[in-house]
């Protein structure tokens, strides 16, 4: 009887298995825009799907760009029409011509830099949320769009006087870590890593707008791995031939950044400019860290015991300040890059 019994239990505990990792899966949530309201506001937003491509100014339904593997382009390719009234919209001929998806993104990129130019502000500063930020989501959940109001009145709060432009992106979406569930944790880590490839795209895409800004001070806020993002729209993570900004004043400021900080940092000199930023640096940076930050660390927040580490699933040690790296960078800054500032807070 008891044999049965166990033998029952064990299938029953099968079927719960699957039936978790399927609604994980099914849960697995990338982040759509195309949905958003489309009312004009005093603050200028940007978002990028997955691939680095800007969202026009037009109606798309998530469930549509789901059925396109989370993908402007797929969606263009599968819904002619509206590709046509999108085109038109941005004066864009293709009916002559064939469809071209970078002459879309610059004309759409152009709309935007036109608002902030439009502006006329002496200083143009950049939100960039990070990892695992819903757009709209269930109640009690804190969206990119609420972190991106805080963050904006608590810089007026200081006397901040600048045009704020806010940075969506895809970095990925679902809920939540758990002390518990391990298996769900560890498809959350994987989406980091996800997420972590969209992040480039998405910085080749904001550098294009910010070398056309005319304002010559310039802020760039990142958060997470938002910092990825502002890294990548600066210099070369990668080998490419998109011009860095070039403005006189531009500060950085990473919180908690997600990425590694000799591994991206190594980068810092590879820009495509024809200033002399290596006597006078343009850019200036600072990076807050908090050492105890369970999410960077990728451990458990009660005994810091269970967890991959700051280096499974992609390098987040400059956040937490793991081995020492804060002063790795500070090293490596003093030692390659004498003419160049960066500060560090202990949060």
């Amino acid at each position: 009887m008891k044999l049965q019994y166990f033998k029952k239990l064990k299938f029953k505990s099968k079927i719960l298995v699957l039936f978790l990792a399927s609604f994980y899966q099914l849960n697995a949530q990338h982040v759509y825009f195309g949905e958003r309201s489309l009312s004009h506001s005093k603050i200028i937003a940007i978002h990028f799907d997955q691939e680095g491509n800007i969202y026009p100014d037009f109606y798309i339904a998530d469930s549509a760009l789901q059925n396109c593997q989370h993908s402007l382009a797929n969606w263009y390719e599968k819904h002619p029409k509206d590709l046509q009234i999108i085109c038109d919209k941005y004066g864009i001929n293709i009916k002559e011509n064939k469809f071209n998806i970078n002459q879309l993104n610059d004309s759409i990129a152009t709309s935007h830099v036109n608002k902030i130019n439009g502006k006329s502000s002496n200083s143009v500063t950049f939100l960039v949320h990070g990892y695992r930020k819903s757009f709209i989501a269930p109640e009690g959940t804190v969206t990119s769009v609420m972190e991106f109001n805080l963050l904006e009145k608590n810089l007026d709060s200081l006397g901040l006087t600048t045009q704020y432009v806010e940075i969506y992106w895809d970095g990925t979406y679902d809920c939540c870590f758990s002390l518990i569930h391990g298996k769900k944790n560890r498809y959350l880590f994987s989406q980091f890593e996800v997420a972590q490839k969209n992040a480039p795209n998405v910085g080749l895409s904001l550098r294009r707008i910010i070398t056309q800004i005319n304002a010559q001070k310039i802020n760039l806020i990142g958060h997470s791995l938002g910092a990825k993002i502002v890294a990548s729209a600066l210099f070369n993570l990668q080998n490419n031939a998109i011009e860095t900004p070039s403005q006189s004043d531009i500060r950085i400021c990473l919180i908690a950044p997600a990425i590694g900080g000799i591994e991206i940092f190594s980068h810092y000199l590879d820009r495509n400019s024809s200033l002399n930023f290596r006597e006078k640096d343009n850019y200036r940076s600072q990076i807050l860290y908090n050492q105890k930050d369970f999410a960077l660390r990728k451990k458990d927040s009660k005994m810091r015991v269970f967890g991959p580490g700051c280096y499974r699933y992609g390098n987040t040690t400059l956040g937490c300040n793991h081995r020492k790296e804060i002063k790795k960078v500070n090293e490596l800054f003093i030692e390659n890059y004498p003419n160049s500032k960066i500060t560090f807070e202990d949060m």
